[in-house]
């Protein structure tokens, strides 16, 4: 089975509050171990606040879609940044 995010947050079109922000979680989430959850978190975060605009869903479907074994939060970030700034 793929890892994959069950549960997404929502964009309010303005800067997201901390609460409204998507955490990938054991919850919430298959297939990942911690520090993937960690990494994956971290790029979420970085993302959701430089394109507060885009709907943390989608940034968390294109994390998904970016996840290979032993990517960074720098990694991910990168791959996801490429996309939405093209």
């Amino acid at each position: 089975m793929t890892p994959a995010l069950r549960l997404h947050g929502r964009s309010t079109g303005r800067q997201r509050e901390e609460t409204e922000m998507t955490r990938w979680t054991n919850e919430n989430t298959e297939g990942f171990d911690q520090s993937a959850l960690d990494n994956l978190n971290r790029a979420q975060t970085a993302l959701e606040g430089k394109y507060f605009t885009v709907d943390a869903g989608n940034i968390a479907d294109m994390l998904n879609n970016a996840w290979v074994d032993g990517a960074t939060a720098n990694d991910l970030f990168v791959a996801v940044d490429h996309r939405l700034s093209a």
